[in-house]
């Protein structure tokens, strides 16, 4: 069984759905800055992982290793956003069968959250 791994802002916590013999699994960010005081994000890059966000980028690996083992990751697919990229690297300290597909990660901008322009930033 082969998994992808998709980090992007919008998707669910860890969530595995077997597909055609693939699994896949969508993860979303660790709480940040502006998540903890209700400021709406969009694409911008300048909230930061919260001391939670930190602990649940953490767990997330930790679920993961669990939930899936040695099973090899063939791909990651992942925002360019800070808060995302923070998050991968902490859930795969915790579950090293990512590690070398995550370092092949493939970043896409179209997995960045909506374009909130001067809405962003703004408390919600």
């Amino acid at each position: 069984m082969m998994v992808a791994l998709f980090f992007a802002p919008w998707a669910c916590s860890v969530v595995t759905t077997p597909l055609g013999g693939r699994r896949f699994v969508l993860l979303r960010h660790g709480q940040t800055d502006w998540n903890a005081e209700g400021r709406m994000q969009g694409t911008s890059d300048l909230s930061r992982l919260t001391a939670l966000g930190l602990d649940q980028a953490v767990g997330a690996g930790i679920a993961l290793r669990r939930l899936l083992g040695d099973t090899p990751v063939k791909t990651v697919y992942a925002s360019p956003l800070s808060r995302v990229q923070r998050t991968l690297e902490l859930a795969v300290t915790e579950w090293p069968a990512a590690a070398a597909a995550v370092d092949g990660q493939t970043v896409l901008d179209d997995l960045k959250e909506v374009e909130l322009l001067e809405w962003s930033g703004r408390l919600s």
